[in-house]
């Protein structure tokens, strides 16, 4: 394993890190060869080890420390290259333009709000008022209850 791919960590609690190694997808010889070398570093972790979903899941207490000072058959990254990233940064980016051409009164969230109320009301005027309705309200009063500052909430 002399080209070390890089992994990028996915999800971590204290006891479970998650890593996602995209260039080896389907790999399975790599997902092999990583899970025994894991294996062998930290014995006391349960590794296993997904070549068709490119991710490895190492089980065990204090997992992301053991794996940092020990090492691994890949470099670690926390910064996936993904289009997640860069979605966040287009919503960021109209986020900013709704908040330049409303002078700072309005943005991405308040949409966000108006768009479930009135779908909301829009099955309520259907007779859908359980399902999708309260559903769709629920959705509503988390979002408000979410972007409110938690001062003003008191």
């Amino acid at each position: 394993m002399a080209d070390l791919p890089q992994a990028y960590v996915v999800h971590e609690t204290p006891t479970r890190l998650r890593l996602k190694i995209p260039a080896r997808r389907h790999d399975k010889a790599y997902f092999g060869e990583a899970s025994r070398i894991l294996a062998e570093k930290l014995p006391a972790a349960r590794i296993d080890a997904n070549p068709v979903t490119a991710s490895i899941l190492i089980s065990g207490p204090d997992s992301s420390r053991l794996l940092i000072e020990n090492g691994g058959p890949f470099r670690i990254s926390l910064e996936p290259e993904s289009q997640v990233g860069a979605l966040g940064q287009q919503l960021q980016a109209l986020n900013q333009r709704l908040l330049t051409m409303s002078a700072g009164r309005v943005d991405a969230r308040a949409y966000i709000i108006l768009a479930l109320l009135l779908s909301a009301m829009f099955q309520i005027a259907r007779g859908r008022v359980f399902a999708p309705a309260v559903t769709l309200l629920w959705y509503a009063g988390e979002a408000i209850r979410a972007w409110t500052p938690e001062e003003t909430r008191r």
